[in-house]
């Protein structure tokens, strides 16, 4: 049959009040049991805690991987601006030295293009003063020589003329012979 030994439990001294009787009636009925459970509630909250213990150290390694990640990401992001900026920087001052060289540049050509301009026009001035000198030269000689011509023509026209008592005289003699051929 059953070999088993019912323990009881040893005898208590008689409540004194009637609610602690009937916990202990309810501890000898339900003791292993509650045990029992208060053993499976202990062991599910140590499993619980480890659980929670792991999730919240899995949540704290992953969080510390993303804050990693994003501060590997945001430095990564950093340096390539600062590359950037650095190029661009670079590209801005490369950019200035050639506006720079090329305002120089401009500015010799107009410097060149005004000196040959100034020139130029030195040189037309002088090629008119020449030619001008030229021409008042040209036009004195032609002007002396007209004199001269004039003062010739004016001698030949004062030789060539009949003085009036000349004139007079040829103009008797004409009458004279007019007259007298109707006379005769």
């Amino acid at each position: 049959m059953n070999d088993r030994k019912v323990v009881s439990p040893p005898p208590q001294p008689p409540a004194s009040n009637p609610g602690e009787s009937l916990d202990k009636v309810r501890d000898i009925l339900f003791g292993a049991q509650a045990r029992e459970v208060d053993q499976r509630f202990a062991l599910l909250e140590a499993q619980l805690l480890q659980k929670t213990d792991e999730a919240r150290q899995e949540a704290q390694r992953r969080f510390e991987a993303l804050e990693a990640q994003l501060r590997q990401d945001v430095k990564q992001l950093t340096d390539n601006l600062k590359a950037e900026q650095a190029q661009r920087t670079e590209t801005i001052k490369s950019l200035a030295a050639e506006v720079k060289t090329l305002a120089q540049n401009l500015d010799q050509k107009i410097n060149q293009l005004d000196s040959r301009s100034t020139k130029g026009q030195g040189e037309l001035q002088n090629q008119l003063l020449t030619q001008t000198k030229a021409l008042s030269t040209q036009l004195e000689q032609r002007a002396e020589a007209l004199q001269t011509s004039l003062q010739r023509e004016a001698k030949n026209l004062d030789e060539g003329k009949a003085n009036r008592v000349d004139l007079a005289n040829l103009f008797t003699e004409m009458a004279k012979r007019l007259t007298g051929e109707k006379g005769k």
